[in-house]
């Protein structure tokens, strides 16, 4: 029986920088034909986003059957699962802050009237 790898969001044991740097992309777009589509336009173009972020770090296109091959063999939707939980996470923490500091501020502000 094959050990099974702790699954992380962040680059596995064995893992390529092409390969994590496919993932990450994975993760934006969500399905491997969206991944070509979108490594054939940051091949294209060197304008965008994704062009920035990834430009440099994907080089050359494999075949689509490699890239099958990385999301299996590395759990991608596993992994794009945890990711988006993870984002959905950090946007709950800064969603909470920022209420927070707004009431802080309104609060400070109806203070401030209140002894004017």
């Amino acid at each position: 029986m094959g050990k099974i790898k702790k699954l992380t969001t962040s680059k596995m044991p064995g893992e390529s920088e092409k390969q994590y740097s496919a993932f990450l992309l994975y993760c934006e777009v969500g399905s491997v034909s969206k991944l070509i589509q979108a490594w054939q336009q940051i091949s294209r173009s060197s304008a965008g986003e994704l062009s920035v972020i990834f430009g440099s770090r994907l080089g050359d296109l494999p075949s689509e059957r490699t890239i099958e091959r990385w999301s299996v063999k590395y759990h991608w939707v596993e992994r794009a699962d945890k990711k988006l939980a993870e984002d959905l996470e950090v946007l709950k923490k800064k969603t909470t802050q920022i209420r927070q500091k707004r009431a802080y501020l309104i609060t400070e502000m109806f203070w401030n009237k209140l002894q004017a």
